[in-house]
């Protein structure tokens, strides 16, 4: 329930925690069957900006999580990493490999890359995930998995197989979405603007929520059916295409052509709609947009950008009418400028399909 960002923002509201700290700095409690999932859940927890700000600035917390990083449970110590990552590392680790990339040559765009394929996926679903990859190395593409390449941090290696791969799978699954680990992995590749190829390793599944919003736009392939030699090919067949639509020279982790955007707006779902404005702390603008799907926003994205003051009255009024509010200038102003990044650049922009069948 905790992946879900409405139930982040009410435990938040509901002050729940301060009790979740207890459970994890108390040692009455159970390490396994209160300490874990206290930790889990907080993990989760930090993807939403105001529990993050909290945890951050309890200093007790910070250390005790350190301290379990020497825990003798596996679990324990994989979760403590997990949050201080989220908390303390990832911005800065970001920030640093940005830096780099300005000052990197293109000269040595060819080698660009240490690993072609790095694959994010649930342990649940390791059986298949380490079938696709024995295929990839059989057929000689570099692959990182985390079953052949932890030395150190998870969190660090983690990154640093992101930074270092030209393509990132993400192997949706049911366990894959609620797992705070996989969040981590898929979040820091999206933010990266990696080139993420999704893979359905459960048939039926249907991406939702954070999981849905990440992969919005992009086209997957379907190994649920269990015909792997044919859907395989067809995996080969999408690297093919994306090699072919990248330019040959690149800054490095900026793969995604501004003529083909990833996310485009248009293929967002009403789903999508409200993930994104969660997401992006919109709370305003839900209620005057919870029923567009992506092409309807667009269409709300380009009226704003024609009549931007006129939009603004009208908005305004509505979100007085309907819930006695008054939307913020502010948020209306960074709401057109986030959305301005997820909109098509160019007017002959063609959208993806969902399945390759």
């Amino acid at each position: 329930l905790v992946q879900h960002d409405q139930i982040k923002d009410e435990l938040v509201k509901q002050n729940a925690i301060p009790l979740l700290i207890r459970c994890i700095t108390e040692t009455k409690f159970d390490v396994i069957k209160v300490q874990q999932c206290a930790l889990e859940i907080l993990w989760a927890m930090t993807f939403n900006e105001r529990a993050a700000n909290i945890l951050k600035s309890n200093e007790n917390f910070i250390s005790h999580l350190r301290s379990l990083q020497m825990s003798n449970e596996t679990g324990v110590i994989k979760a403590a990493e997990g949050i201080i990552w989220k908390l303390e590392q990832e911005a800065h680790f970001m920030s640093e490999k940005a830096q780099k990339e300005i000052s990197d040559s293109l000269a040595h765009a060819t080698s660009l890359h240490t690993y072609d394929i790095m694959i994010s996926y649930s342990h649940a679903d390791k059986d298949l995930c380490y079938q696709i990859q024995e295929r990839l190395v059989k057929d000689k593409f570099r692959v990182w998995l985390d079953r052949d390449n932890l030395y150190g941090s998870q969190m660090q290696e983690m990154a640093n197989a992101i930074e270092n791969s030209e393509f990132v799978f993400i192997c949706m699954s049911d366990t894959y979405k609620q797992s705070a680990y996989c969040q981590s992995e898929a979040h820091y590749a999206y933010e990266r603007r990696c080139q993420l190829i999704p893979l359905k390793v459960i048939e039926k599944y249907r991406p939702d929520g954070w999981l849905g919003f990440i992969i919005s736009g992009l086209l997957y392939v379907d190994f649920s059916k269990r015909d792997f030699d044919t859907d395989y090919q067809k995996l080969v067949t999408e690297i093919n295409r994306r090699r072919d639509q990248s330019p040959k020279k690149q800054a490095p982790h900026h793969y995604i052509s501004h003529n083909t955007p990833a996310f485009e707006t248009k293929q967002w779902t009403v789903e999508n709609v409200v993930d994104f404005l969660n997401e992006m702390k919109f709370d305003a603008m839900i209620p005057l947009c919870e029923d567009l799907n992506g092409r309807q926003l667009y269409e709300m994205y380009k009226m704003c950008n024609a009549n931007s003051d006129i939009m603004y009255q009208s908005l305004k009024g509505e979100l007085n009418e309907l819930q006695n509010k008054t939307l913020p200038l502010r948020v209306y102003i960074r709401f057109l400028d986030t959305l301005k990044k997820y909109v098509p650049v160019t007017k002959d922009t063609k959208s993806m399909t969902c399945n390759i069948t």
